[in-house]
């Protein structure tokens, strides 16, 4: 396939997936007012606690079979289609039973105590809608796959409105909301699957695709385990030294930064399924080079603007004692870009099935966030927690950015990107400092230069 054609095929993608994943993280953004109105920060702390263990649960127990059917749909032929989506759901299934078993643990922590059918309920509906959309993915149901988000987005956000403000349900609204949307999400997904997923039979599944595609997700655990202490280690520290409390202030602090996620998410949603297009062949190496090169300028834009509007984007949404979330958000959106980079880097390992140096990486990040953060967070608390999450996400980069050489070597201009890397480093101190008027020229001169070679990088390929 031609440079211009897989750029374009990208593209479509990637303006599908908008429709669903954009709409979502907006929504969430818009949404913080109303948490920081109707929830305390304990209670947000809360909240935030049981996604957070849910998140590392998820991929443990379903043994990140999801990420084999995703990948294994791709590139299999259709015969193999009723064998692969048969697994996913069985060991999916298997997962659940296994939480079942394992929830009375969670029962010593208050939080998980008072909220137990709940977070049943959520693990269960979570897992079916994971499995559903990777497999709508994986068989290229792109415009379903983000109608699907679109749904699921929709209904939370109104269920969240209605149980928080209406009824005022405080956290049990908040749980049952996202209970709901993952219900109305996977019954669509039902119906507009179903000639593919009446395919399913246990019958069908055969023991050497099974091997094949636990050969391909099992490594991944630890790798996704390492990134969740990343992400998520520095909550629970948090909680022991400081409280809840700051466990909330901390959590609302990542909503500014997930604005940058949202690019991102978008892009790698789309980049997953071209990313295993021609791979290994000489014109994909271009390829590859091209749209890091795009994606690290794009990213590297909407982190300024994020970073010199923080404080004025935080009197918009944190209302009371959340406003000083804000100056933890500066740090964060640095680390969210550099794991945005590290990310793309890690698609090569998956797409190219070398997983080995994914996980080492993650694990020597996941040992210097935790010791950073046991040194850091009883002294600068929340600030220690988002200084360490910026240095592990950068023992990531620097080791994936040496190491994919082995596999693609990309081509980028160094000088550029330290000089990108340098001014967004200058935009969050200037921020954090106070001095408006250097941030804003800072901003405005990064959208004109950023806007400038992104044109000049891509332009030419979507001519044709």
């Amino acid at each position: 396939m031609k440079l211009s054609k897989k750029l374009n095929y990208l593209l479509k993608n990637i303006g599908y997936i908008t429709v669903g994943n954009f709409a979502s993280r907006l929504m969430s953004f818009i949404l913080v007012p109303v948490y920081t109105t109707k929830l305390s920060t304990a209670e947000y702390g809360s909240v935030d606690l049981v996604f957070t263990t849910l998140s590392l649960l998820l991929p443990i127990l379903s043994l990140e079979i999801n990420e084999a059917v995703l990948r294994f749909s791709l590139s299999e032929n259709v015969t193999k289609k009723d064998s692969i989506f048969s697994i996913g759901v069985a060991i999916s299934s298997f997962s659940f039973f296994i939480f079942i078993v394992l929830f009375p643990i969670t029962l010593f922590f208050e939080t998980f105590r008072e909220y137990w059918l709940y977070i049943i309920m959520l693990y269960m509906t979570n897992v079916v809608y994971v499995c559903l959309s990777q497999f709508a993915k994986g068989n290229r149901y792109i415009k379903e796959y983000s109608i699907c988000g679109f749904i699921h987005t929709i209904i939370t956000a109104f269920l969240n409105i209605l149980f928080l403000v209406v009824f005022e349900c405080k956290v049990n609204g908040y749980l049952l909301s996202y209970i709901l949307g993952y219900i109305f999400a996977s019954l669509y997904l039902v119906i507009i699957l179903y000639k593919d997923i009446k395919i399913l039979s246990f019958r069908k599944i055969e023991r050497s695709d099974v091997k094949q595609m636990l050969r391909y997700s099992v490594p991944l655990i630890p790798n996704a385990v390492c990134w969740w202490i990343n992400n998520a280690s520095d909550k629970y520290i948090l909680a022991i030294f400081c409280n809840t409390a700051m466990v909330g202030l901390y959590s609302i602090a990542y909503k500014i930064p997930s604005l940058l996620s949202v690019v991102s998410s978008i892009f790698f949603s789309a980049w997953q399924i071209s990313a295993v297009d021609d791979f290994g062949k000489k014109e994909c190496q271009v390829f590859y080079s091209k749209i890091y090169r795009a994606f690290f300028i794009l990213n590297a834009l909407v982190c300024v603007i994020l970073i010199t509007g923080s404080k004025q984007i935080a009197y918009i949404l944190y209302a009371n004692d959340f406003f000083d979330a804000w100056r933890y958000s500066v740090i964060l959106i640095c680390a969210y870009f550099i794991n945005a980079l590290s990310t793309f880097l890690g698609t090569i390992y998956t797409t190219s099935q070398k997983t080995k140096m994914l996980l080492l990486s993650s694990l020597i990040a996941a040992i210097i966030n935790i010791v950073m953060n046991l040194l850091l967070i009883p002294i600068f608390g929340a600030f220690g927690a988002a200084i360490a999450t910026l240095a592990s996400y950068g023992v990531v980069f620097v080791v994936r950015i040496y190491d994919t050489r082995k596999i693609i070597p990309l081509s980028y201009n160094i000088i550029e990107c330290m000089f990108l890397f340098g001014i967004m480093i200058g935009s969050a101190l200037t921020s954090l400092s106070g001095n408006a008027v250097i941030n804003l020229t800072i901003c405005g001169l990064a959208i004109i230069y950023n806007v400038f070679i992104l044109c000049k990088s891509l332009l030419p390929h979507l001519k044709h």
